[in-house]
């Protein structure tokens, strides 16, 4: 197998902050499964964001990662499913890439929102730096507002999730419109 020039991983922005440390992301399903799982074509992206993260409220990003970058082994197997989701991006019978270790942020050639569409997900018109989406290696909670027509505004950041959460269930106990949501701080989005 030709091995393609990209391959993709996706997570949410809250798992992405959380598990980024020193340069290196490992996830969950490292520990867990032994491997990074990952995705080598935008339709398979997509398949994969419908299968396990359509009922994921938070927002949802998508790595591009150039495999010539990587430290550690990417193979390409048959899937490896997580039980309870769904079986869409199984369908085309593709194998998967599956990197065997940390993924360096060297790596990353590209980060974006995946924005959420009536079928599902819709394919980002740009990748920008992953410090972009994220933010510096630094940690920390913002508050955003959500008002009545959807729009998002981050209040305040660099916060203590406790410390967030108290702020946010403040601003909800009184009663206006507007919902407010906790979430990982990160840089702005271009």
């Amino acid at each position: 197998m030709v091995q393609p020039a990209r391959v993709y991983h996706l997570a949410t922005v809250r798992e992405l902050c959380s598990h980024r440390s020193g340069g290196a992301y490992a996830p969950a399903s490292l520990g867990r499964d032994g491997f990074i799982h990952c995705t080598s074509t935008p339709a398979t992206v997509l398949a994969v964001a419908r299968d396990y993260f359509g009922s994921v409220a938070e927002p949802l990003a998508i790595l591009e990662i150039d495999p010539a970058r990587l430290g550690a082994p990417l193979r390409f197997e048959a899937p490896s499913p997580i039980p309870g989701s769904g079986v869409g991006h199984l369908a085309s019978g593709e194998l998967f890439p599956h990197l065997y270790g940390p993924l360096e942020l060297e790596a990353v050639t590209g980060a974006a929102i995946l924005e959420r569409t009536r079928e599902g997900f819709e394919w980002p018109p740009v990748f920008g730096p992953l410090e972009t989406l994220l933010g510096p290696d630094v940690g920390g909670w913002a508050v955003w507002r959500c008002d009545e027509h959807g729009n998002e505004f981050e209040m305040r950041s660099g916060l203590g999730e406790e410390e967030a959460r108290r702020i946010a269930a403040d601003f909800e106990a009184r009663g206006h419109k507007q919902s407010y949501r906790v979430a990982p701080a990160r840089g702005p989005r271009r």
